[in-house]
């Protein structure tokens, strides 16, 4: 298979003229890979659940991005809210509500 300098030169031509699409493209993905992957990491959440999100954003690339800040980030927090809200409940520090009664 000997590619030959007319097609080596159409294909280049043909890359350059998309790098201006692609460059943008490209940038976006990796900035939204970068912010998801630290979201990810920083929330205080059990492992299973990161490295889970962590696999769809790292492999679905654009797509899991997205949809771990669609969905996943929000999920994240409501459950990470209903644990910290039984433990302090759990503890007794959680302000009961007696019904408006003191």
């Amino acid at each position: 298979m000997n590619v030959n300098t007319a097609e080596w030169e159409a294909a280049s031509d043909l890359i350059m003229r998309m790098l201006p699409i692609l460059l943008p493209l490209i940038l976006l993905n990796m900035t939204l890979m970068i912010v998801s992957i630290i979201s990810i990491v920083k929330k205080p959440n059990p492992m299973s659940e990161k490295v889970i999100w962590l696999l769809i954003v790292v492999f679905i690339n654009l797509i899991g991005s997205v949809l771990y800040f669609v969905l996943g980030s929000g999920m994240l927090d409501e459950k990470w809210a209903r644990q910290q809200d039984l433990r302090d409940q759990m503890r007794g520090d959680y302000p009961h509500n007696n019904g408006g009664m003191s």
